[in-house]
């Protein structure tokens, strides 16, 4: 997942909950790892107000294993 965001007053920041971690955000600093399994991955924006965008949601499958089926 790609997200892009800007904020030209630089008063916003994007935070990221991977499995909504008990509804806990975390600011996003760069690549989220996830390694090879399921996940789903929250985004938002928060502003200096404490203001929140929508929440948005991706799901991550993992790889199939290499070789076949087992």
């Amino acid at each position: 997942m790609r997200v892009d965001a800007s904020d030209d007053t630089g008063l916003s920041r994007i935070e990221y909950s991977l499995n909504r971690n008990s509804g806990s955000f975390e600011t996003y600093v760069g690549p989220i790892a996830i390694g090879d399994r399921a996940a789903t991955v929250y985004v938002r924006a928060v502003d200096a107000a404490g203001n929140v965008s929508a929440v948005v949601s991706e799901k991550f499958l993992p790889s199939k294993a290499k070789g076949g089926k087992r």
